[in-house]
């Protein structure tokens, strides 16, 4: 059998720059964003929505999902740009709080709107409003 070291750790890393510095989160703005529908309102799902609205809805979802937040935020909000929302008409689901900045993707100037709020890289979508009743346009 060969020698061991117990406990002792290669050279390599003790002298390494990952022992000295802590890891940085990345600014979520160069990430592209993460949908979830962990929070969405079951009355207003995107199962809802159909034909030419069903399309639309998945269509924005793919499109955004390939930018980053840093080049969403910089689209014109009928072209794929987030709106802020500042007061809605419905209640908000459960689990989410009312000091969340609602945000809201046009998927056509016509079509439906998905609505939700980003924390970080992820976007939780609430609601995918195909009558505009969620808030006031």
């Amino acid at each position: 059998m060969g020698k061991h070291n117990k406990g002792l750790k290669p050279a390599s890393l003790l002298s390494s720059d990952l022992l000295k510095k802590p890891l940085e989160a990345p600014n979520s703005d160069s990430q592209t964003p993460i949908f979830s529908f962990r929070y969405v309102h079951k009355a207003y799902c995107g199962c809802q929505a159909t034909g030419a609205n069903h399309a639309k809805v998945w269509d924005r979802i793919e499109r955004n999902s390939e930018l980053t937040w840093e080049e969403i935020k910089k689209l014109p909000r009928f072209n794929g740009g987030a709106e802020p929302i500042k007061k809605i008409k419905k209640p908000l689901p459960e689990g989410v709080t009312p000091e969340v900045k609602l945000l809201s993707f046009h998927t056509n100037a016509n079509f439906a709107r998905i609505i939700g709020y980003r924390a970080e890289r992820t976007f939780y979508i609430l609601w995918v409003d195909c009558d505009g009743d969620v808030y006031d346009h």
